[in-house]
Formats: structure tokens, C-alpha cells, sequence
């Protein structure tokens, strides 16, 4: 996936892996899975069933859009068991060949709503986690173990695009930036320089304005800056969960965009807290169909069976 500062591309693709999908999906219907987040907050799901991940090359050349045949193969197995585990997170998408992460696949599709287009993407992160999988092969220099696992890390997300034309199956979007410079400057010296952004600060932002002051839904944040865009978190798999988070998302956009300016000049000042005068401000005079639309999130932190500390995860949305 190709990204062009205000532009995504994902026209790259392999038929091989486009027909184990389709196969993949056809007649199969939505199975029971749990939602978590790690000890590093990543998102993820345990299905009740483990898959059997092949071994997958590890190295490619950046500059080739097309995938090697080894990789291919593999990653047509691997994305068939997938589906098959897993149908709803796939139904309706496309795959798109990524030269530069070849081992999180990516998927997508573009939405409607409200007049506005969207850009679906999930990608899934393939390789070995050091636990909850079965190691069935070791991996090597060039290639990845070959291992069974009921947890899977994804990234489940919404981005605003612009209208594509007359293409009715586009694959290069223009993004929807309303952020026009998340950078705020360094800190450190010699070898300890280290850049400053206010991407954290920003989804902070986006997500707490349109939650009652006592509520707490970390490490969940459903808005959340990237590609210097306002950008949406969806949890749970499938056209449900997707339907779901659109009304919210094109609402939090609308409320947020005339806002911008205002909130970056903030943010390269201060650190963002709930006690901000213009953030108070702002949540005040935020939508209010949507302030209770994240009382049906439930967070617990625990242990697991590593001693690790996970946080289990459902939302059931409340709206009016």
C-alpha cells in the first residue's frame, strides 16, 4: 500500500489471493469471537477454533508491486483459512498487495454515508506472537514459523475519502486531511534527539470530547489522528459492526473539522487534559445522541495465562 501523503493506493493485488478469498467466503457463515486488547493495548480477537498460519516468505523488494510466487501461494492458504474462521471480517472486501508490509495483509472497501465516502481497511498482523500460538514449524532468516493460534492482532479502520470519479471499483483514494501539521518540535540532544508529535494528544482529544466527564473507555479510543486525518476505530468484525460506528464517525467529523485549527493551536501549547478551558468548551457543545453512545463499553484489566496483563473488551452501543 502506497501512501502519498494526501493519497492511498491500493491498486496492487494478486488474483491467486482474490480467488482463495471468494472461495473462502461462499456459503460460509459469522462465528463467535471474543475481543481484547494487549498489555500494549493492540486490538485483537480469540476465536473459538485455532488457524494453522503457513510459513510466509519474509523478504521482498520494496519496488515490485507484484507479490513472488512462493509468498502468493502461501498467503492464498493463509488468507482462505482466515476467512473460513473468521467469514464476517471479510465479507464484501478486497485484498490489497502491500510491498512494504508484506506480513500484516490488507483488506478493504469504500462506504457511503450521508452523502460522504469512506475508505474500510483491516489489515491482520501475521507474524509469530510469542504467546497463545502452537509453534508447528520454526522460522528462519527468510521465513516465517509455521504455527496455530486462536488470537489475532488487527487494525480495523475507517478514513474520510474524497469522491473518486466515475470509477465504481476504485483503488487509489484521496484522503480527507483536516489536520494540517501534527509536528511540534524536538527534544534531547546529540543521539537522545527525538521528534515531538501530537498525534497521542490529538486522539485523546477527539475521542474524551464525546464522552461524560466520569467516563473512561481506555485503551479504547474509537477517534483517533492518522494520516493527518480524524479517523475511525471500529470494534468488531463485519458489516454490523462497520454500519454500526458510520452514523457516530460522520457526526464526530462534522462536529470536529470547523474545530481544527482551534484545537491544534491548543495542542502545540499544551499537553492535552480534561481540564483544557477550550476543551470543556467543546465537549459541552457536543452532539448529545452521542454522549451516551459509549455507555455500553466494557473494559476489565487481568492477567492472563502468562501473567501478562490483557483487558477484555465488548461494546453494545447505546443509542437513542
Amino acid at each position: 500500500m502506497k501512501d502519498l501523503l494526501d493519497e492511498l493506493d491500493l491498486s496492487f493485488s494478486d488474483p491467486g489471493i482474490e480467488k482463495a478469498l471468494a472461495e473462502a467466503l461462499s456459503g460460509r457463515v459469522s462465528t463467535p469471537y471474543g475481543m481484547r486488547f494487549s498489555q500494549n493495548e493492540e486490538f485483537f480477537v480469540v476465536l473459538e477454533e485455532g488457524v494453522r498460519i503457513p510459513s510466509l516468505p519474509i523478504h521482498h523488494d520494496v519496488r515490485s508491486p507484484v507479490p513472488d510466487r512462493a509468498y502468493a501461494a502461501a498467503m492464498a492458504l493463509a488468507v482462505g483459512r482466515l476467512a473460513s474462521a473468521m467469514p464476517e471480517a471479510f465479507e464484501g472486501l478486497s485484498y490489497s498487495f502491500d510491498p512494504t508490509d508484506i506480513l500484516r495483509p490488507c483488506f478493504f472497501r469504500t462506504l457511503v454515508h450521508g452523502g460522504s465516502r469512506y475508505l474500510y481497511m483491516l489489515r491482520i498482523d501475521l507474524p509469530l506472537k510469542p504467546y497463545g500460538a502452537r509453534v508447528l514449524v520454526p522460522g528462519t532468516n527468510d521465513f516465517t514459523a509455521e504455527y496455530e493460534t486462536r488470537r489475532f492482532i488487527l487494525e480495523s479502520e475507517l478514513v474520510p475519502i474524497r469522491a473518486t470519479g466515475a470509477d465504481p471499483n476504485p483503488r487509489i483514494f484521496k484522503l480527507m486531511q483536516y489536520v494540517s501539521d501534527t509536528w511540534i518540535g524536538e527534544t534531547g540532544k546529540g543521539y537522545q534527539v527525538r521528534g515531538i508529535w501530537m498525534d497521542n494528544d490529538l486522539t485523546r482529544f477527539f475521542t474524551r470530547v464525546f464522552l461524560p466527564e466520569s467516563r473512561r473507555i481506555h485503551p479504547f479510543y474509537p477517534l483517533f489522528c492518522k494520516y493527518k486525518s480524524i479517523c475511525c476505530f471500529v470494534p468488531g468484525l463485519g458489516d454490523g459492526a462497520r454500519g454500526l460506528m458510520l452514523p457516530f464517525f460522520s457526526d464526530a467529523i462534522a462536529f470536529l473539522a470547523p474545530e481544527m485549527e482551534r484545537i491544534q493551536a491548543i495542542l502545540k501549547l499544551e499537553n492535552f487534559s480534561d481540564a483544557l478551558p477550550e476543551f470543556v468548551e467543546l465537549r459541552k457543545s457536543a452532539p448529545p445522541r452521542w454522549l451516551r453512545f459509549f455507555d455500553g463499553v466494557e473494559i476489565h484489566a487481568y492477567l492472563n495465562e502468562w501473567d501478562m496483563k490483557e483487558y477484555s473488551f465488548d461494546f453494545t452501543p447505546i443509542q437513542e
